[in-house]
């Protein structure tokens, strides 16, 4: 990590490296840097995580997607995985409601498609949307603030009458990483995306309380169960304190 810092220290001379002393969680270190973006008048904003990669004629392919369609608020490309090359992510589905929360395939193999959000690894957005909106929200720390900026994205079209999509590019690809062995991932991630769920339920589908609740309450107990049977235990262990912070609305970093 140390040697990574150093190696980007070197070409600070040809872009703005901001380096934060305590970890902000994905989606305050995201802020911060789209804070920056917007301070540079940039026009848009391109996020990808620091285990993805993206061809430059990829970018800009989606760039010029949105100079031609000024309806296009958020647009992200297909997601492979970066050692088996394998389709992982092909848009993003609402995550209030399912649990599987992306689509396995492109919805159309050769035009824009509209999602409900695209991948946080590689998205880019205009920078008008962040000004009318706001930027991520922060509550969520890790995991669940993508879904959370395009379901605002949505509900700010529909009350102000203009259409800004989120949709993805299906010619434009970008890869990552997600073999890292830590168990310690692994827990975080299931912390993080079953207490978030709670958070989106409760933010946005409040009038659904009684029904989702209940419902995410046994499938991820169902979850948990599975764990122990496979003697992870470890990793049931956090799945119940992802449930219980997550009903009793507890956010931000997880603090055990």
């Amino acid at each position: 990590e140390d040697f990574d810092k150093e190696r980007l220290r070197g070409f600070n001379d040809r872009f703005l490296l901001i380096e934060n002393e305590e970890n902000k969680g994905y989606s305050e270190g995201c802020n911060i840097g789209i804070r920056a973006a917007l301070g540079k008048k940039c026009e848009a904003v391109l996020l990808l995580n620091t285990d993805a990669r993206i061809e430059e004629e990829d970018v800009l392919l989606l760039l010029d997607i949105l100079k031609l369609y000024p309806e296009i608020g958020v647009i992200g490309p297909l997601i492979y995985d970066a050692v088996t090359k394998r389709l992982i992510n092909a848009g993003g589905k609402e995550i209030g409601w399912n649990y599987h929360t992306h689509h396995d395939v492109p919805l159309d193999k050769n035009e824009l498609y509209d999602v409900d959000y695209v991948s946080g690894t590689a998205m880019l957005v205009r920078s008008d949307l962040f000004h009318n909106i706001g930027l991520l929200d922060a509550r969520y720390f890790f995991s669940g603030e993508i879904a959370d900026f395009c379901k605002r994205v949505k509900i700010y079209t529909e009350e102000n009458g203009f259409q800004y999509r989120v949709v993805i590019h299906p010619g434009a690809k970008a890869f990552h990483d997600t073999h890292d062995p830590s168990k310690d991932r692994e827990k975080l991630y299931s912390y993080y995306t079953i207490r978030n769920r709670y958070l989106y339920v409760r933010k946005f589908l409040k009038w659904y309380l009684p029904v989702l609740y209940p419902l995410w309450i046994y499938f991820h107990l169902k979850h948990a169960v599975q764990c122990i049977k496979e003697d992870r235990s470890d990793v049931a262990r956090i799945i119940f304190k992802g449930i219980i912070h997550g009903v009793c609305g507890r956010a931000g970093e997880f603090q055990g």
